[in-house]
């Protein structure tokens, strides 16, 4: 069945998920895009799945090694088109807590979504910490930054603003 614009490799590492095979398949950072591309690609929730759980069982090994298969800024825009709006949190939240200022490059802010984009305004206007991330059993007044239990909510305009960015 052709698939355009999908090598024959990366659809066999895709069904290795599908199929049952010996060894089972494992997620590794070596086919870690190519399952989150063609997941999101596909509509394959479970690849998808798979996928999510091996970044957050490896978000502490996120870095800014730029060119690293570890680097955060590779990972976030595809968790991010493949609609995994929790991991996606939380590496938005570990890149802040990494390096502030990697967050302010345009390059690597291109692609990312509106939803994204607001998710990194709020965690950097609460020192890295992110209020999509947060429990919902905790009260609003213990949110580092939120003096008596409020804070900033951002519209469009102003997280526009702050990226040095027009709104579409």
């Amino acid at each position: 069945m052709p698939m355009p614009g999908t090598s024959v490799q990366d659809w066999l590492e895709v069904a290795a998920f599908m199929y049952p095979v010996i060894p089972p398949a494992q997620v590794k950072w070596s086919n870690l895009e190519t399952l989150l591309v063609l997941g999101a690609k596909l509509d394959m929730p479970a690849i998808l799945a798979n996928a999510a759980a091996f970044i957050q069982n490896h978000m502490c090994l996120l870095d800014m090694a730029e060119g690293g298969m570890r680097f955060i800024w590779k990972w976030l825009p595809l968790l991010d088109s493949a609609g995994l709006d929790e991991v996606c949190a939380l590496c938005i939240e570990r890149a802040v807590q990494l390096d502030k200022s990697s967050c302010s490059v345009e390059s690597r802010l291109r692609g990312l979504s509106s939803k994204a984009l607001q998710r990194l305004v709020l965690c950097l206007a609460t020192d890295g910490y992110c209020f999509a991330c947060t429990p919902r059993s905790m009260p609003r007044s213990s949110y580092p930054g939120a003096a008596g239990g409020h804070y900033k909510l951002y519209n469009s305009e102003e997280v526009a603003s702050i990226l040095g960015q027009e709104l579409p």
